[in-house]
């Protein structure tokens, strides 16, 4: 629907073959907008675990000037505020099925639910080469633990 170019397949096959070539992945995705649903984000959250990234961004969507996404939320109504914070602290949109504020909750709980699984946190820790890259594991860790509580 917003004209990414790219599918499920491309994707498998992009990260696949990026892992490969010995290469870190960051996966990103954007929830939050028109047609997302607390279903539809805990497929997104599902599907990033099983691509096996090193690293995931969660991102509201946010309703640019001068977009197609901005014109269809202004036509539906979903603009709550002109506030655009793509970090997560708060929601510039809703959607049909979910308030800025699940919204922001379900964002929280996707970065807790991939970073807190027992099996990332060991992958993580069987990476490390010295004792400053596991400092800054550590730190890092903290940091995202404490900013989605």
């Amino acid at each position: 629907a917003y004209n990414k170019g790219y599918g499920i397949e491309e994707i498998k096959k992009g990260v696949r073959e990026a892992k490969e070539a010995g290469l870190r992945v960051v996966a990103t995705a954007i929830i939050g907008l028109p047609e997302d649903s607390r279903e539809t984000i805990q497929r997104t959250m599902k599907f990033l675990k099983e691509l096996e990234p090193d690293f995931v961004s969660y991102n509201l969507a946010v309703a640019r000037s001068l977009t197609d996404l901005r014109k269809n939320m202004l036509n539906q109504k979903l603009i709550i505020n002109e506030q655009m914070d793509q970090a997560g602290a708060s929601a510039q949109l809703k959607t049909r099925y979910l308030t800025s504020e699940e919204l922001v909750k379900l964002k929280k709980q996707a970065v807790r639910d991939f970073y807190l699984r027992p099996s990332y946190l060991l992958r993580r820790l069987f990476h490390v080469k010295s004792s400053f890259e596991l400092y800054a594991l550590a730190r890092e860790g903290l940091a995202v633990l404490f900013k989605n509580l």
